[in-house]
C-alpha cells in the first residue's frame, strides 16, 4: 500500500513520486513510534530494521511473507506498550 511523502516525512525514504520505499509494516511502525520517541531513537529502530532486512533477505515465513515481518510485528507490540527505542531494537 503506497503512502504519501507526508506520511513518512520523518524518514525521508520516498520515491520521486512520493511513495514510500519502505514496506507498509515498517512505515506503520515508524508512524507509531514517532508519536513518543526521540528522532535518535527512531533512527536506531530504522537502522535495526535495515540490518535485519538485509540479514534475512530471501528468507520467508510459512505464510510466504518475508521473515522480517515477524520482528517488525513484535516491535509494533512493544510500541503499543510505549517501550523505549532500546527495547524495540
Amino acid at each position: 500500500m503506497p503512502v504519501s511523502a507526508s506520511q513518512v516525512q520523518s524518514t525521508g525514504e520516498t520515491t520521486p513520486a512520493g511513495e514510500s520505499l519502505l514496506p507498509h509494516y515498517m512505515v506503520e511502525l515508524q508512524q507509531q513510534i514517532s508519536s513518543y520517541l526521540s528522532s535518535s531513537q527512531i533512527d536506531a529502530v530504522s537502522r535495526a530494521f535495515h540490518i535485519g532486512e538485509q540479514a534475512h533477505r530471501g528468507q520467508m515465513r510459512k505464510s510466504g511473507e518475508p521473515y522480517i515481518t515477524h520482528p517488525v510485528a513484535v516491535a509494533r507490540i512493544l510500541a503499543d506498550m510505549h517501550m523505549d527505542g532500546e527495547t524495540i531494537v
